[in-house]
This record gives structure tokens, C-alpha cells and sequence, in this order.
């Protein structure tokens, strides 16, 4: 779970007999030529029964199992040697894949970004011949066509209304931006959406954007929008009617760094919430490039909702999750600490949507510079601090 499945032996413990309300150890030997590591322990506590049988406790501790192992495997064998072999195994993987058309003439000055360019077999693809904007599809099998997010670059001053176009276009319930427009002095994002409440702005593509309200939420805000056709009915597609949107901005992540891990839980949940409101439909995310935070993001969002789900014999691999986002868009997931804080941020959901009691003596989650909550105990010294994973949250 913790590492790659291809290339590598699995091996499936059935774990039986155990009880709620007690204490367990897992400990992970690595035996793959390419996982060789030291071996980690790591304790857990599942909570008490909650009723009857095999019911939501026994299923409870199933999750408790699962992520320790996960978490035991991934000290076991160094988070940055996992985070590099995926990045290897993205490269082979990607190596094929063209990005002509971001290169094509007209569409360079579209990039913000030149070495950030989507995939030519996914890229989203406006209506018209003027089809090009820095997006790509993002999905668990590759498919466009059944892809739950759209992940972009943050729009520069000319690809403003083109970026409008889509969300009109695919109909777009909810955009999540995670980044703010400048940071320390530097544009990562044009705003592209009016000041003030009742402001509307017109676009060149044939709509509208108004502000409908604006709401500040402490570390995010949440906008009201709504698109509606110019009054000369000059839309791409033709349609008559507006849309209602809305856009959820995350303002506490800097760039190459990691955020609070409750205040992002909350936000996630208001993303899910507004995306439910909206009738379903794609998300659109985007930070400066479209691939570190954004990447980041949509993995906790894909990883999170299997831990919710909670199915039997499901699996939850950070590595294989991570790099199917990389054969989706390049540098999904951008830097070794936010790969480290995916694992970390599972611990604290688990925790606490899960219920599951704090794993004694080997968790913690007092240390927020550490990537997964670990303490260098007499049980855990081997796998502890002086592992190199736990250096990855601080550099960058």
C-alpha cells in the first residue's frame, strides 16, 4: 500500500481476533530489492465496539490496521526513496507523451509556465478552433471523458476569459483556487473575478461573471458567482441561460510548502458540501502551475474518500495514487514534503473522522513538522527521527 506494486512482492497478512478498546503493533520488514529500508513499528488503539458484531467498529478497526501499516511501510522504507522512485516511474511511464500543442504557435504565450505543459491526450479543449488552455483531465483510469477534476494553471491577464469559457463549457459546479494572487511579491495568479459584491465583469468570449457574495471563512473564502450570456448572445456554445458557481480560494498555502492539516480538512469538506449543492460535475483546481498544491489536493480528496468508503480489501496507495496523477498532468504532487504530508494529513483524517484514538506511543500529533506522526520512542528509535523522511518537511 505504502509503495509500488509493479515490480515488487506483495504479500497479504489476514489480521483476526481483534478486539475494540486495545492496544496492537505492526511492524514492517521490507523485503523488496527496491524498498529496502529499516524495520518500523508502529502501535495503534482501536476505539470501542460500536454495536453489534461486524458492524461500524469492526470496520473501524480494519481502517486503524490498514493506515498503520501504511504509515509503518512508508518509514520503513524512507519516504524520499519512495517519493523518488515515483518520480522515476513517472518519467518511464511518461516518457511518450507529447506536449505539442502547448508549444504551438499562439498557445506559448498561454503558458504561464514553460516546463509545465498538459499532456496533448488529455488536455481540456475549448469549443472553436481556438481550442487551447493549460488543463488537463484528471482521473483514476486515465479517461477523459469520466474524469471528476480539471486541473489548470492559474489564468494569466489573456487567458482570463478563456478560463471562464471552460468552467462555462464543462459547467463547472465549483473551482478550488489554493493560492492567493501574489505571494512574497510575486504573481502566481491574475484575479479573475470582479472586487465587490454586484460588480460583474464582461469577457470577450461572450459572458458575464457577477459577483454574487463574497464570505471569509478564516483560511478560505467562498464566492458566489454567477455567468450568464452577453446581452448579444455571442457564447461559444450558444446557451441562453446562466449558471450559477462557485469559487472556493484556500489562502494559507504558500507555494512548495504544506498547510494546517485541520484547517485544509475543513476546507476540503466545504469543497465536497458546495460540490454536492452545485448537482455534482468536475471540479476545477488550480494553484500557480496547476501541479504542486493542486496535485497535492486532489490526492488527499481521492485518498480521503477510500478511507470514508471503507471498503473491505480496498487499497490505499499514496505511490500508485500519486502516480496516476503524473500520468495525468507533469509534477502532480510537485516536492518530496508535500508527498510526505499526504501520509500525514491520512493519519490526522483517520483520527479524527474516523474516530480512532491516538496511536500510543508511536503518534503523536504534537509534532507538526514531522511528516507522519511518529515519536522516537524505545519502540520506534530505529524508524524515528533519524530516518531522512522526517528532514523532507522542512527544507524548500
Amino acid at each position: 500500500t505504502g509503495g509500488p506494486s509493479n515490480g515488487s512482492t506483495r504479500h497479504t497478512v489476514r489480521l483476526e481476533h481483534l478486539q475494540p478498546g486495545s492496544e496492537y503493533s505492526v511492524k514492517v520488514i521490507p523485503v523488496s530489492q527496491t524498498l529496502r529500508g529499516t524495520p518500523a513499528q508502529v502501535k495503534f488503539a482501536t476505539t470501542g465496539g460500536g454495536g453489534g458484531g461486524g458492524g461500524g467498529g469492526s470496520m473501524t478497526i480494519v481502517v486503524a490496521v490498514a493506515v498503520s501499516v501504511l504509515v509503518a511501510m512508508a518509514i520503513a522504507a524512507g519516504l524520499l526513496g519512495l517519493y523518488s522512485l515515483m518520480k522515476q516511474a513517472a518519467i518511464e511511464q511518461t516518457k511518450s507523451f507529447s506536449t505539442e500543442d502547448g508549444l504551438a504557435s499562439g498557445n506559448r504565450e498561454k503558458n504561464r509556465y514553460i516546463n509545465i505543459l498538459p499532456f496533448d491526450n488529455n488536455r481540456v479543449k475549448l469549443s472553436g478552433d481556438n481550442d487551447y488552455i493549460n488543463a488537463s483531465y484528471v482521473s483514476e483510469d486515465a479517461t477523459a471523458s469520466s474524469a471528476p477534476f480539471i486541473a489548470c494553471q492559474g489564468p494569466k491577464p489573456a487567458t482570463v476569459s478563456d478560463h471562464w469559457r471552460m468552467i462555462w463549457e464543462q459547467m463547472v459546479p465549483v473551482t478550488v483556487m489554493l493560492t492567493t494572487c501574489v505571494e512574497k511579491g510575486r504573481t502566481k495568479c491574475e484575479q479573475y473575478w470582479p472586487d465587490s459584491e454586484g460588480e460583474s465583469l464582461e469577457l470577450d468570449c461572450g459572458l458575464t461573471v457577477t459577483l454574487l457574495s463574497a464570505e471569509n471563512c478564516g483560511s478560505y473564502i467562498v464566492r458566489k458567482l454567477r455567468l450568464m450570456p452577453n446581452t448579444d448572445n455571442k457564447t461559444t456554445d450558444g446557451r441562453a441561460s446562466g449558471m450559477d458557481t462557485e469559487l472556493l480560494q484556500y489562502m494559507e498555502w504558500e507555494d512548495h510548502a504544506v498547510p494546517n492539516l485541520d484547517n485544509l480538512a475543513e476546507f476540503l469538506g466545504r469543497v465536497h458540501r458546495s460540490q454536492r449543492n452545485g448537482g455534482g460535475g468536475r471540479i476545477v483546481l488550480h494553484c500557480s502551475a496547476g501541479v504542486g498544491r493542486t496535485g497535492t489536493f486532489i490526492a488527499l480528496d481521492l485518498l480521503a474518500r477510500r478511507l470514508q468508503d471503507c471498503q473491505e480489501r480496498q487499497e490505499v496507495s499514496v505511490y500508485e495514487t500519486v502516480l496516476q496523477l503524473r500520468r495525468c498532468r507533469v509534477d502532480m504532487v510537485q516536492t518530496k514534503h508535500q508527498y510526505a504530508f499526504i501520509y500525514k494529513f491520512l493519519l490526522n483524517f483517520v483520527q479524527k473522522k474516523q474516530r480512532i484514538s491516538a496511536f500510543n506511543d508511536s503518534l503523536t500529533d504534537e509534532s507538526s513538522n514531522d511528516p507522519v506522526y511518529v515519536r522516537a520512542t524505545s519502540a520506534t528509535t530505529a524508524a524515528g527521527r533519524d530516518n531522512e523522511a522526517f528532514d523532507a518537511t522542512n527544507e524548500a
